[in-house]
C-alpha cells in the first residue's frame, strides 16, 4: 500500500502476491479486524496508493483483507507450506488453514500435512478458519474435508461487515448442527478485560452462553492473548464461564426430560 500525507510519504507490502490483486477490482483494504481501514485511490500494477480512513499501527507480517477479492486457485502458499512443516515438526495437536474457502484447497491441505508426517506420528486436527463470503458459501463443502472450522469474526467483519458477522453465525451453526464437526468461535470473545481486570461485559457472557447452547464446541481467544496484559486471568473467566454454562445447561436439559 502507498499512502501520502504532509510529512512524508509511506510503502507498506501487503502479505497478498501482485498477481492476485491485478485483475480484482476492491475499493477499500482493511488490517486489524477492521480497525483499520484505508481507501484504494488507485491501483498501478499492484502498487496501490490509499488515502486513510481509520488509522493505527501497522505491526510485522499483519494480514489484511480486500472485500470481494476473488480467492479461487490461490491454494496453499509458500508460508502455508512453511507453517506447516513447522508445526508438525513440533507435533502440535491442531493446524488452523486460514482463509479456508474452497473444497479443494481443502483437500490439497490435508494432502501435504498428510505427505510430511513422520512415521506413527499423531495426526493433528485439522481445522479450516472461515473468514471470507466463499468460505460462508462453501460450508458444507469445508468442514466435510477438514476435523472442524473456525468462525473467525475479526476478518469476517472486515469482509463482510459487522451486521452480517451475527447472521452468518447462526448460518454456519445450521449448517453444520448436525455434521459432528469441531465449531469454534474466534476473535472478541473476552475483549473487554484484555487490559484490565475489571468484569466482563453481559454482552459477551450472553455470547458465550448462545454459543454453548447452540453446540459450539471451543472459543478461541486471540488479541486477549495475545497483546493483552491479563492472559491469565481472560482465560480463567472464560474456562468459569463455560464450565458454569454447560452445568446449568445440563440441568435444563434433564428438567425438560422429566415434563
Amino acid at each position: 500500500i502507498y499512502l501520502k500525507n504532509i510529512d512524508r510519504n509511506k510503502l507498506i507490502p501487503l502479505n497478498i502476491k501482485n498477481k492476485f490483486i491485478y485483475n480484482n477490482k476492491f475499493k477499500k483494504i482493511y488490517m486489524k479486524d477492521a480497525t483499520m481501514e484505508f481507501i484504494v485511490i488507485s491501483n498501478n500494477n499492484g502498487l496501490i496508493k490509499t488515502k486513510v480512513k481509520l488509522g493505527g499501527v501497522v505491526r510485522k507480517e499483519k494480514g489484511c483483507n480486500l472485500p470481494n477479492l476473488d480467492r479461487k486457485n490461490w491454494g496453499v502458499s509458500e508460508k502455508d507450506l512453511e507453517d506447516i512443516k513447522f508445526a508438525i515438526d513440533n507435533k502440535v495437536d491442531i493446524i488452523d488453514y486460514s482463509y479456508c474457502s474452497y473444497m479443494e484447497e481443502c483437500r490439497e491441505f490435508k494432502n501435504i500435512v498428510f505427505r510430511n508426517l513422520k512415521s506413527n506420528q499423531v495426526i493433528p486436527k485439522l481445522w479450516g478458519k472461515i473468514e471470507t463470503n466463499e468460505g460462508i458459501n462453501n460450508i458444507k463443502e469445508v468442514a466435510k474435508e477438514l476435523d472442524g472450522i473456525v468462525i473467525a469474526r475479526g476478518d469476517l467483519t472486515a469482509e463482510i461487515g459487522i451486521l452480517n458477522v451475527p447472521i452468518v453465525q447462526e448460518k454456519i451453526l445450521y449448517a453444520l448442527k448436525n455434521e459432528n464437526k469441531s465449531i469454534i468461535v474466534a476473535t472478541n470473545v473476552l475483549s473487554s478485560i484484555r487490559n484490565k481486570q475489571n468484569k466482563p461485559t453481559i454482552n459477551e457472557l450472553n455470547d458465550i452462553y448462545h454459543f454453548i447452547r447452540c453446540g459450539v464446541t471451543g472459543f478461541m481467544l486471540t488479541g486477549e492473548t495475545s497483546t493483552g496484559a491479563n492472559e491469565e486471568y481472560v482465560v480463567t473467566t472464560l474456562k468459569n464461564s463455560i464450565k458454569y454454562y454447560e452445568r446449568v445447561l445440563s440441568k435444563i436439559k434433564k428438567r425438560s426430560k422429566r415434563v
